[in-house]
């Protein structure tokens, strides 16, 4: 390094437990960014490298602190990071990496290791920067629109459509919107396979798509060992790291004898009180959560929850939640925490809705929002699997008043039978009084008024519950 780094200072660690996940974590993806606020001394930041386990949970597996953080010093340090892997006769590859926007971090690490590692960039952050930016380069009239058709070419199923649907952005709007248009095509239109999601298909990144395990450690790092008060000496926060790997040493191998599963029944009975109005979507797999006057950042790591909750195989929702249809959790059980800027991620997710949407896509249901709803979320078939419908509403049958009546096949192939005749679905207005009703249309109104679609059955004229969803 040249002569301005004549006051440099770097102190790199990485135990042999972390060199043994390093090198399994790096063949799916690494996890890179840095914190500050974490020593006496202005400068001073410590970088950490992520890796995500067979569990979706992350790890440290290297750490450095400096009072840099340029491209150089970060090629440094993989650098030494490679060398000390290849002395004791192993070889680091990277299959891919993930940061927010800041190039010091992949231009350090690819000119270290002598390639062009894929290298993709967090939704959260990229959500944030586009919101910003559209605030500023934008008329408010035209905010909603252009952010609603930037996350459909974010979300894009292939590389053909979302070249098509950026073309197609940039004539809607290079005369109504130039400034921003100007705008995405120098920071994003060039660069396009490091955050559009159709990219990372077959990257084999362990659908890893936000910075949310290094966030979630910066978090845990400052309010649990810093106890919120920042640290004033170098030694005390190598000692704290070194601590902190011992305490993750520890609940990994307790987790290798026990099961990892007993942090679980808590968080998802908490979000099955959480109101639908708490959540909004932010991308197809992120939503942002309100709780009292904080905001937490959800993102879905896995389709469906496999762990066991509780006796019998799973969990029942607690009693004040079991008339709302259940939302079913992803199977990872790390602790997190909120803080000012973080990205926080919890264990329950809201996944059913979308599934059973696909009533509305096939049933071609009569209804006014049914479109707004199949905009938004899009067919079923781009969601989910049968296999993964089949047990969605087993659940919702076990532990749902509103789905107990459900008869579903006994195997999942035959889950689609008879989805394509003609059942018909409407809505009535909530003012109507019960003896307004047709006779061939049944409507329920749950506790907060909120209207349900009923299927017509010719069986019942009041069955109770037959294929509902939410308006």
């Amino acid at each position: 390094m040249e002569g301005d780094h004549c006051n440099l200072f770097m102190l790199g660690i990485m135990t042999e437990s972390q060199k043994k996940l390093l090198l399994k974590g790096t063949k799916k993806i690494l996890i890179v960014d840095d914190t500050h606020s974490i020593t006496q001394y202005k400068n001073m930041r410590l970088l950490n490298i992520l890796t995500s386990d067979e569990n979706i949970k992350g790890w440290p597996v290297a750490q450095l602190m400096s009072n840099s953080m340029t491209s150089d010093v970060v090629e440094t340090f993989f650098k030494a990071l490679k060398m000390k892997i290849e002395e004791e006769g192993d070889t680091l590859t990277i299959n891919s990496v993930i940061t927010d926007d800041d190039p010091a971090l992949i231009n350090g690490i690819n000119r270290a290791m002598q390639v062009t590692i894929p290298h993709i960039l967090c939704q959260w952050h990229l959500d944030k920067n586009l919101k910003k930016n559209l605030q500023s380069k934008c008329e408010g009239s035209q905010y909603d629109e252009i952010y609603t058709d930037l996350k459909t070419i974010i979300q894009s199923v292939s590389i053909e459509e979302g070249d098509a649907l950026i073309n197609g952005f940039l004539k809607k709007y290079e005369s109504a919107a130039k400034e921003f248009v100007q705008y995405m095509c120098t920071h994003y239109f060039e660069r396009k396979e490091k955050w559009a999601l159709c990219h990372r298909k077959f990257l084999g990144h362990g659908n890893i798509n936000t910075t949310v395990h290094v966030e979630s450690f910066h978090n845990r790092l400052k309010k649990v060992y810093f106890n919120r008060i920042r640290n004033k000496r170098m030694d005390d926060l190598l000692d704290i790291l070194l601590t902190v790997e011992k305490d993750d040493y520890a609940s990994r191998a307790r987790a290798t004898l026990l099961g990892s599963t007993s942090k679980l029944s808590q968080p998802h009975n908490d979000g099955l009180l959480l109101p639908d109005d708490a959540i909004e979507m932010v991308m197809d797999d992120l939503w942002t959560i309100k709780s009292r006057n904080e905001e937490h950042h959800v993102q879905k790591l896995v389709a469906y929850c496999v762990q066991d909750l509780g006796q019998g195989g799973s969990s029942a929702p607690p009693k004040k939640a079991q008339d709302k249809p259940p939302i079913i959790p992803d199977d990872s059980d790390e602790d997190f925490s909120s803080d000012e800027d973080e990205l926080v991620k919890s264990t329950f997710i809201e996944d059913c809705k979308r599934a059973l949407l696909d009533d509305a896509n096939r049933m071609k249901v009569s209804h006014p929002h049914a479109t707004e709803l199949l905009n938004k979320y899009g067919r079923m078939d781009d969601l989910a699997d049968v296999n993964k419908v089949f047990k969605a509403l087993h659940y919702l049958k076990q532990h749902s008043t509103h789905y107990s009546h459900i008869v579903l096949p006994p195997d999942p192939t035959n889950l689609l039978d008879g989805l394509d005749q003609n059942i018909q679905y409407e809505e009535q207005d909530k003012s109507l009084e019960e003896d307004d009703l047709n006779d061939n249309n049944v409507e329920h109104v749950d506790e907060n008024g909120e209207a349900m679609l009923t299927q017509v059955s010719e069986e019942s004229e009041h069955s109770e519950y037959g294929s509902i969803l939410r308006s």
